[in-house]
Order: structure tokens, then C-alpha cells, then sequence
């Protein structure tokens, strides 16, 4: 599936929009950060759940605000 990520821009500066993502491929959860310091955990339960999410993430995110976090 193709995602446009002309289809996500912000209507205006005063919406809440997401400022920085953390993936955790590990426990395979994203941690969304947003502009008004809220942040809001998304857990995948399953690896095709996961990989689904990354994939949107990745299309519709800027790079440098996607963070992954080291393995231990």
C-alpha cells in the first residue's frame, strides 16, 4: 500500500501534531511524542502488527524525528 504523506500535513500550527517518534523494535512498541508534550504508547502484539505500523511510520514520518531504541 502507498502511503502520501501529503494526506497527513497539519491543516494549521495551532493542531497537535506528532514532533518525535521512538520505536522499540525489541518490545515492538512506538512512543509518540507530541507538540504538546503529550506522549502516547502504541504496543504491537504480534510481528505482522509491528511491521505494519513500522511501515506507515516510515512513509509518513520525517527520518529525523524517528528514534529507534538501541538493543541490550
Amino acid at each position: 500500500m502507498e502511503y502520501n504523506k501529503e494526506d497527513f500535513l497539519i491543516d494549521s500550527e495551532d493542531d497537535e501534531y506528532i514532533t518525535r517518534c521512538v520505536i522499540d523494535v525489541m518490545r515492538r512498541n512506538f512512543i509518540l511524542y507530541s507538540n504538546e508534550g503529550n506522549a502516547n504508547t502504541a504496543t504491537c502484539d504480534t510481528t505482522e502488527e509491528f511491521m505494519n505500523v513500522l511501515t506507515v511510520i516510515r512513509a509518513i514520518l520525517p527520518e529525523e524525528i524517528v528514534n529507534y531504541v538501541e538493543p541490550t
